[in-house]
């Protein structure tokens, strides 16, 4: 995926610490932001992927995690791209 990214585009990369089971992704004042002005492409890969993780932890981080990227991506301005990645 980052293989046709020169060195200029990878400048642009910014990873943000969060926690999907947070509302608002758990991200402090400053990276929301950050991430609802200057952003335009998403790429969501938090999932919990233990197949012996209880239902109800699966549930939260996968479900609800995802709900709360596409909630929080709808307060993107310049969102383009939103791309679920499987790992």
């Amino acid at each position: 995926m980052f293989a046709k990214l020169d060195e200029n585009d990878m400048r642009k990369v910014c990873v943000v610490n969060g926690d999907v089971t947070s509302e608002k992704l758990g991200l402090c004042i400053e990276d929301h932001k950050l991430v609802t002005a200057e952003v335009n492409l998403v790429f969501h890969a938090a999932a919990r992927v233990f197949f012996n993780a209880s239902l109800k932890s699966a549930v939260t981080s996968n479900l609800i995690g995802t709900k709360h990227i596409l909630d929080f991506c709808h307060q993107i301005k310049h969102l383009e791209v939103f791309k679920t990645l499987i790992l």
